[in-house]
């Protein structure tokens, strides 16, 4: 029995509305965590306490945190620097919609991201943001890192994408050598039926992935 119950706390997803909940748990201990705070203010110093916990999260596998429609830009980078304290990531869900977020802050998010080695399941919800395809692209370079990266959902709509370079998507999607689930959205960007028809043919071309789904309209 004692066995069994310590098993069953090792597996639990331990979910946080609010910030000062999840910064009063035993952080050590966490595994599994959800921190859903959409649409609430957060403050530097809200950002700043949640980096000092989650960098005590040195057992933390999975991470699931929504900051979405908050206007996070001013503490962007201090956001992402999250990333580089949980080198023990394996799936990592992460929600920024609706926050402004431009290339600039994408770069941040990368080199964030390269560094989390570890990931196998990754997923971006960075849609209605400012992202053009020099973020994107920016993203990629850094997914491409990711060396033991299996699933990639990333939710891109309502941006400023074209795809122009598809040739360098290409190649940087090629690199991500491991993936064999990806499902793209990138609904109502820039891009042009000729680049969108090139790229659904190219994904679904792919033998190597399971799952796929890419929409584009």
């Amino acid at each position: 029995m004692g066995m069994c119950s310590s098993k069953s706390k090792e597996t639990k997803n331990n979910k946080y509305k609010y910030l000062k909940e999840f910064l009063r748990s035993n952080l050590q201990n966490q595994k599994s965590v959800t921190i859903d705070l959409s649409e609430r203010y957060i403050s530097e110093k809200d950002i700043l306490d949640l980096n000092v916990a989650l960098s005590q999260c040195q057992n933390l596998n999975i991470l699931s945190l929504s900051l979405n429609g908050y206007g996070v830009v001013k503490q962007f980078i201090k956001l992402v620097q999250i990333l580089e304290n949980l080198q023990n990531l394996i799936r990592l869900e992460l929600n920024l919609e609706y926050n402004q977020i431009n290339d600039s802050q994408c770069q941040s998010l990368a080199n964030s991201l390269q560094k989390s080695l570890n990931i196998q399941y990754l997923e971006l919800a960075l849609k209605n943001n400012k992202i053009s395809d020099e973020g994107f692209s920016q993203i990629f370079c850094a997914l491409e890192k990711l060396t033991n990266l299996k699933a990639l959902i990333l939710q891109l709509g309502w941006n400023k994408i074209n795809l122009n370079d598809l040739s360098l998507f290409q190649i940087r999607f090629q690199n991500c050598s491991k993936l064999i689930i990806f499902n793209l959205d990138l609904r109502q960007n820039q891009i042009n039926d000729r680049i969108q028809q090139q790229l659904a043919s190219k994904i679904s071309k792919q033998k190597r992935l399971v799952l796929k789904q890419v929409v584009l309209k």
